[in-house]
């Protein structure tokens, strides 16, 4: 790791989902942001921050009812343009090939030829390399519940919220 969570701050825009015609539960958001402060673990002086936003909401007629953006400056996590005969060229971009590689993993767990746990080592997202993303929604919720900035941190090799 290059950087830890040391605080997350949630905030949440709500009533399209509770509105007509979607009538949700009166405690689903529309959009909620998590910012993220980060520590570097190489230097005490270098810290990051980062913004995570999901939506489920857009306009009546717009043909969607997910409206979930993001914005990732690198190439390898999805291919936009068309192959060189005009056609989708996507296929080892980072979902396809996450999906491919969950059903090699289940494939060979299935077929007894190995163990969910061997895949922890692979940056597969299992449950065992899934916890601190975990965590760090379970502190935004909890920011929003709370309406108080979390703190996160690791103790004993596991993460704590504060």
């Amino acid at each position: 790791d290059i950087a830890v969570p040391t605080r997350v701050v949630a905030s949440a825009s709500a009533g399209i989902a509770t509105s007509e015609p979607y009538n949700c539960v009166p405690e689903t958001e529309d959009t909620i942001t998590l910012l993220v402060d980060w520590q570097s673990v190489k230097s005490k002086t270098h810290r990051g921050t980062a913004v995570y936003t999901a939506s489920w909401t857009a306009p009546l007629k717009a043909g969607i009812h997910s409206g979930q953006h993001w914005y990732y400056m690198g190439e390898k996590v999805m291919k936009y343009s068309p192959s060189e005969t005009g056609h989708f060229d996507g296929q080892r971009g980072y979902g396809y090939i996450s999906i491919e590689k969950f059903v090699d993993a289940a494939r060979s767990v299935n077929a007894g030829l190995s163990q969910p746990a061997d895949y922890d080592k692979h940056g597969l997202p299992t449950i065992a390399n899934t916890v601190l993303t975990t965590a760090i929604l379970n502190a935004g919720r909890i920011s929003l519940d709370e309406k108080r900035p979390v703190g996160i941190k690791q103790e004993n090799g596991q993460w704590v919220l504060e």
